[in-house]
């Protein structure tokens, strides 16, 4: 059995971005897209925006471009992306709330942009139609790289998948191991960072989460 819509998303976050072309080109051809984080210092503690990394990344790649806001007022920076080609703007339900959800589907209405909802580990998953195109589950608390995988996250996929959920991520702590747990419980995409940018073969490493989608 193969998981439905196996895919792997590498995230520039664990990126050298000083040398962002070539990191890049050497593992375009094996990821079926690129994720950026961007951090408002108040929803976690890093801090980091930079259109210019969404510009350079589409201007070198035709894989889509996911990006996801970890910040309280994702909207501050909602219009400017949808102009810069990304394919998927990612953002927290935590820091969005109930009640700007529709003013953020409205903006993105019209657009190539699809809009995705991230979760942290302790957040209970809204499983409402309007949320259900895009889950993102995050296996760690959001701002950091190389965090261990929390295997609570298992639950919340499968969770998911019992509602319906029509694509279901998992961000955070994946490797070969917790990527074959991730897509034995249901997810359908995995973002990875760490596990891809600081492997000495980077190739190996996407084709060993891409094994893990094989059981």
């Amino acid at each position: 059995m193969v998981a439905k819509n196996c895919q792997i998303f590498a995230s520039l976050l664990a990126a050298d971005r000083n040398n962002l072309e070539r990191e890049i080109d050497c593992v375009e051809p094996f990821v079926d897209g690129f994720h950026i984080d961007f951090m408002d210092g108040l929803f976690v503690s890093g801090k980091f925006y930079d259109i210019n990394l969404v510009k350079k990344t589409w201007l070198r790649t035709r894989k889509p471009i996911e990006v996801h806001l970890m910040m309280y007022a994702p909207d501050m920076h909602f219009s400017e992306l949808l102009n810069e080609g990304v394919e998927r703007i990612i953002i927290h339900y935590e820091a969005a709330g109930f009640k700007r959800i529709n003013a953020f589907e409205d903006l993105a209405k019209g657009t190539c942009a699809s809009l995705g909802f991230a979760y942290n580990p302790s957040s209970k998953i809204r499983h409402e139609p309007m949320y259900q195109a895009y889950t993102q589950i995050m296996a760690v608390n959001p701002g950091k790289c190389g965090q261990k995988f929390g295997r609570n996250c298992l639950k919340k996929i499968k969770e998911c998948k019992g509602y319906g959920h029509s694509l279901i991520a998992v961000d955070g702590g994946i490797n070969a191991r917790t990527a074959k747990a991730a897509f034995e419980a249901g997810a359908d995409v995995l973002v990875a960072g760490s596990y891809i940018f600081n492997s000495k073969d980077r190739i190996t490493a996407i084709e060993r989460l891409r094994k893990a989608g094989n059981f």
